[in-house]
This record gives structure tokens, sequence and C-alpha cells, in this order.
């Protein structure tokens, strides 16, 4: 879903995903978390999130709650996101290089610390803007095999 990233609210740190229909704060993923997802929605699977929207990870003094702490505290496994403003272009090939490697089997760790070096090998330095709020060994669980999936 493309989305970008504006601050919000009276002091215009809060940030907001922007969708077409309607903004989404963190606060909104904390509201869902108690009215409206059953306690076990991520009992068995644990997601990362990735947000590839300017400042979703960024961590201000200001902000009491941001989409890295309400996502976590909803059950998410970690989140992935940006600290500053970031080019749309640089985005896409940040999270192309970062997903390719991570559906490949690396670990978040090295999927962003290869993500890095090639955006670094183009002279572009946004790549150390993405962080990410997780264990570095986080995997994507294997599928079931074939001949598991035949059972």
């Amino acid at each position: 879903m493309l989305s970008h990233c504006e601050r919000t609210g009276p002091t215009l740190r809060t940030p907001a995903l922007i969708f077409s229909d309607q903004p989404l704060t963190s606060d909104d993923i904390s509201v869902w978390t108690r009215t409206v997802w059953p306690k076990d929605h991520w009992h068995e699977r644990r997601p990362l999130v990735v947000l590839n929207a300017c400042y979703t990870a960024e961590l201000v003094q200001t902000t009491i709650a941001g989409f890295v702490s309400n996502f976590v505290a909803a059950g998410a496994a970690g989140v992935v996101g940006t600290e500053t403003l970031v080019e749309q272009q640089a985005a896409s090939c940040a999270m192309e290089s970062f997903l390719a490697d991570f559906s490949a089997g690396s670990g978040v760790g090295e999927a962003v610390r290869r993500m890095r070096w090639r955006l670094l090998a183009r002279g572009n330095l946004l790549g150390f803007s993405y962080t990410a709020y997780c264990s570095a060994n986080l995997r994507l669980r294997p599928t079931a095999s074939s001949s598991e999936e035949d059972r």
C-alpha cells in the first residue's frame, strides 16, 4: 500500500501515515490493540512490520509512543522503518534490496547491512536512516515443503 508519513498533532511531532482515505497514527495501533484486535491477534504469527516512509521509526523525547513501540506492544516481532526524511526513489531501492535478501532467508540484520552497502556503493547515504527494532537474527518462518503439503 502506498503512503507517505507526515508529522501531525498540536506540536507537529506525531507521525501519521497518510493514505487516500484517512491518516493512520501510531495511537491508532494502540487503540486497535486494546479495543479491536482479540488478545491473541498475533499470538501464532508475530509479523515484522516494515514501514518504508519518512520518520516512521523516529524516536524523540517528546513522543511518548510511536509506531515502533505501539506495534511491538501489539505483538509484532519487530519494526523496520526510517529515522528521517527519505526520497521515494531511494526508499524504493532500499526496500527492494532489503526484501530480496530477507525473503531469500537472510536475517533482518544481514538484510539491512547489505541494503546499506548497496546504497552506499551508489553514493547514497540514506540506507543509514533505516533502523531495525528487532533481533538481528529474525528470519521469515520457513514454508512447508511440498512433501509436507501432500500429507
